[in-house]
């Protein structure tokens, strides 16, 4: 333990680090890999949508246990059909500024993908040098 075992980049739709079961869930494996040594950073292509409570935070905040999560997106989900699609498009957009920024770092980091579809997922697949499908 203690030992840096890498750098950990969580693209998800999900609520993060607070919502359902889902965000539950990738919060404690967040937190196992950060208790681990690793570096863990997640980027969420939707905004927060849980209930009725409203999200007021920053874009880029970190969770009560240091992981720290950026909205590609906007912070808050719509119920606007329109909104809900700028959405999209914005979360898309962002995700390649990131694969780009990624791509010139030149350092080796692992993609974790949940919960995502295959608009999402495939310039992730393009631009990886390595895809390991676990079943």
């Amino acid at each position: 333990m203690g030992q840096n075992t890498g750098n950990f980049i969580l693209i998800t739709s999900t609520n993060f680090p607070e919502g359902g079961p889902g965000a539950n869930y990738l919060h404690l494996f967040c937190r196992g890999l950060k208790a681990n040594g690793a570096e863990v950073k997640a980027y969420l292509l939707k905004g927060h949508a849980f209930g009725n409570s409203k999200y007021t935070g920053p874009r880029t905040a970190y969770s009560p246990y240091g992981i720290r999560f950026t909205y590609l997106g906007f912070r808050q989900r719509s119920k606007n059909f329109v909104l809900k699609l700028a959405d999209q498009m914005v979360s898309f957009f962002r995700l390649h500024l990131l694969l780009i920024s990624l791509a010139g770092k030149r350092r080796k980091d692992t993609i974790l993908l949940y919960n995502s579809n295959l608009f999402f997922n495939l310039p992730i697949h393009l631009i990886a040098k390595e895809v390991a499908v676990i079943k």
